[in-house]
C-alpha cells in the first residue's frame, strides 16, 4: 500500500513540476541551462527577449527549409554566406536541426 502511495505522490510531483515549467516558459522566463538560440537574457536576468541577429538566421533557415533544402544543404548555404553561431563558428547540423524543429 505504501508503494502505491509513493508512486502516486511521485506522479503528482512530476505533473506539478511540468505544469510550473510550462507556465514559466509561457511567461517568457528562463527555465534553466543555456539561453535558447534566437533569444537573449533581458536585463532583469529572468525573462528572455528576442535576439534580432539570431532571429534573422532563424528566418533564413525556415525560408531555406520551405524550399525543401535538406539540413545539410542549409548548413552548407549558411556557411557559404558567412553565418556563424554564438561561438563564432559556422552553425552545424544539430543546431540547424534544432532551429527547424523547435524555433
Amino acid at each position: 500500500m505504501l508503494a502505491v502511495l509513493a508512486e502516486f505522490e511521485r506522479d503528482q510531483i512530476s505533473e506539478r513540476t511540468t505544469m510550473a515549467m510550462a507556465h514559466k516558459r509561457s511567461q517568457g522566463h528562463r527555465i534553466s541551462g543555456q539561453v535558447p538560440y534566437g533569444t537573449r537574457l533581458a536585463s532583469d536576468g529572468k525573462t528572455l527577449e528576442p535576439e534580432p541577429t539570431e532571429q534573422a538566421v532563424i528566418a533564413q533557415v525556415k525560408a531555406l527549409r520551405s524550399n525543401r533544402l535538406s539540413i545539410r544543404k542549409i548548413v552548407a548555404t549558411l556557411a557559404q554566406n558567412g553565418v556563424v553561431g554564438r561561438t563564432g563558428k559556422p552553425l552545424d547540423i544539430p543546431q540547424v536541426h534544432w532551429i527547424v524543429v523547435k524555433a
